[in-house]
């Protein structure tokens, strides 16, 4: 695999990963505008977002549902949980590492 596709797949990973955050720190449902949004701040694509809530949602780290609008809403379940306090867990540096990759 060259640097370059290894680059890609890595910007791609944390992308998912911040997206995931984003909705696991989350106190109430996200629709995907306010995603999108959030994802904007952040310089994911919107095409990235898109990818990323539909990795999220088949391994089962976020769910989705509607509103009374009719709007999707985003919330992370209870293996979501799980799998980001395991990863601060393991990971001591990785709280930091995502203020700072989103400019907090």
């Amino acid at each position: 695999m060259d640097e370059t596709k290894m680059k890609l797949i890595s910007t791609m990973l944390f992308e998912h990963m911040a997206i995931g955050m984003k909705i696991f720190n989350s106190t109430s449902p996200l629709t995907t505008k306010d995603i999108q949004i959030i994802a904007n701040e952040m310089g994911v694509t919107e095409y990235s977002v898109s990818i990323a809530l539909k990795d999220l949602v088949s391994h089962g780290i976020i769910s989705v549902a509607f509103d009374d609008d009719y709007q999707l809403n985003y919330t992370i379940t209870e293996f979501g949980k799980y799998f980001f306090e395991q990863f601060f867990l393991i990971n001591n540096d990785a709280e930091e590492l995502f203020k700072k990759a989103n400019g907090e």
